[in-house]
């Protein structure tokens, strides 16, 4: 019998090669921390599994976990302060009125032309409360109204009150236009996109797509609703998919991960770590979503996700790129401390500003910081008789006028995230002083960005009174978002501010 094929001699082989394979890989690792201490040779980059991957864009980054999350939203907490309520700036636009459609003869199936509604980006539909195939007309009324009953005339003294009627999607034939009539309705209202035959209807809370290919038999394909506190921006039709922009006001207590839509009754979740926000603390009260959706099936192809203001954030889509932009403001805090150091020394004692020196250091949230520095400045005020603090006041107000005229672009500014339209991934972050009016601030030209942005006015921290000024610039930023050209001071509005009681 061959000894080889005893069972001691295999168990003698695997242990001859486990004990081969620790002596070669504890050379290895001799080898690798030598090169590594004495001759200084770096160590060779090994790709890692997606799972961990995170894009990185100068300025901005995603959320490690639940609890970073929330501590962002401690150090941001009190900057909102500075933000005024305004709309979003995405209202519809109305219906663009073109010249006549030049028609063929009536036995002709298909019309010269057809009348786009009004779009910001030429080939970039956006939605509305009417749509066009060129045959056939999408119309949605967008709320009830009231229909009066009939008073009988027997019972003249009777009163009836109006029943409101429900509104419906009405389709209805156009042409030619000699078989004008009302096709069918759909019992829903909301604004819509067309493509090709899927209608989408966008309601306050849910979207769905029909099936509009025979016109008379309307059939509804699919169905996203949205969950509690989430909210429609806008959308975008480009290159056969919708661009869908949500918003999701934050929950303090459990920001994340968060969970803004449902189709067809599966949860489409975002977790903390797909969640961008800003480096530095900025005011946030909302998170926005951007999805990518197949309009055939209502399937949520892509999605990145961007904290922001509610009542400020922009988004603007070109052929290339989505923008999505926020507001942020310099630190409260340090724009009064700076001030009453550079312009106000003085004004004050020495103690004032030794406290605030020290005030800076503490860690503490703006907002605490500040209501410590007003505390310390009444401390000083109640020492001061009448004539004293009415002299005061004006001395400030008069320095403060001329501070914030030098500094009126440093004080308030508009970030401004860059996301690829193919893969839907953050590519740039860049800022601009001021602030935006709407998505038509925005215009993307040969590969720039141009902005139009005002400042000045609404950024007032002190309760002195006094005039300010606003301005209106137009900044030109590169593909980096970097800013490459500009024209300041278009026009300026002047604004009185009366001056509030301050505490004895």
């Amino acid at each position: 019998m061959d000894q080889s094929q005893t069972p001691n001699f295999k168990m003698n082989q695997k242990q001859a090669l486990v004990g081969l394979f620790i002596i070669s890989l504890a050379i290895l690792i001799s080898v690798g921390w030598f090169l590594i201490k004495y001759l200084e040779v770096p160590l060779p980059k090994f790709p890692l599994p997606s799972i961990f991957k995170t894009e990185k864009v100068e300025g901005i980054t995603t959320f490690s976990s639940e609890k970073d999350f929330q501590e962002y939203l401690a150090k941001s907490k009190g900057l909102e302060e500075y933000i005024g309520a305004r709309a979003i700036g995405l209202e519809r636009t109305a219906i663009e009125i073109t010249s006549p459609l030049a028609y063929q003869e009536e036995k002709s199936t298909e019309p010269l032309r057809v009348s786009e509604t009004n779009v910001q980006v030429p080939g970039i539909d956006e939605p509305d409360i009417l749509k066009t195939d060129g045959k056939n007309i999408y119309f949605s009324p967008g709320k009830s109204w009231p229909i009066w009953r009939p008073i009988p005339l027997i019972e003249e003294k009777a009163i009836y009150p109006p029943y409101y009627k429900e509104p419906k999607i009405k389709i209805i034939k156009a042409f030619p236009p000699g078989e004008l009539n009302l096709l069918s309705e759909i019992e829903e209202t909301g604004d819509l996109l067309l493509y090709k035959n899927i209608l989408i209807v966008f309601s306050h809370d849910k979207l769905q797509g029909f099936d509009a290919k025979d016109p008379k038999n309307v059939s509804k394909k699919w169905e996203a609703n949205l969950e509690k506190d989430t909210y429609i921006v806008t959308s975008r039709l480009y290159n056969e998919k919708v661009y869908l922009v949500l918003r999701q006001r934050i929950n303090e207590f459990s920001p994340c991960p968060i969970k803004p839509l449902k189709v067809e009754g599966k949860e489409i979740e975002i977790k903390c770590q797909e969640i961008y926000h800003p480096v530095v603390p900025v005011p946030v009260d909302t998170t926005f979503v951007v999805m990518v959706l197949d309009p055939k099936t209502g399937k949520i192809e892509k999605k990145v996700s961007f904290v922001g203001s509610s009542s400020q954030s922009v988004v603007y889509m070109s052929e290339n790129a989505l923008y999505i932009t926020y507001p942020y403001y310099e630190s409260f805090f340090k724009v009064f401390a700076d001030f009453l150091e550079e312009e106000c020394r003085s004004l004050f004692p020495d103690w004032i500003f030794s406290k605030i020196a020290k005030l800076r250091d503490y860690d503490l949230s703006q907002e605490a910081k500040l209501l410590e520095l007003q505390l310390i400045l009444e401390k000083y005020q109640r020492s001061l008789d009448q004539d004293e603090r009415l002299k005061l006041e004006n001395e400030i107000r008069n320095r403060a006028e001329d501070y914030f005229k030098a500094h009126i672009r440093e004080l308030e500014k508009t970030g401004i995230v860059k996301i690829d339209v193919k893969d839907l991934k953050i590519l740039k972050k860049g800022d601009i002083p001021g602030r935006l009016l709407n998505q038509f601030s925005l215009d993307e030209y040969q590969g720039y960005l141009r902005v139009a942005t005002t400042v000045g006015q609404r950024f007032l921290p002190f309760r002195f009174g006094g005039r300010s000024e606003t301005k209106n610039d137009i900044y030109i930023l590169d593909e980096n978002l970097k800013i490459v050209g500009k024209i300041q001071d278009l026009g300026a509005v002047s604004y009185t501010h009366l001056t509030l009681p301050t505490k004895a």
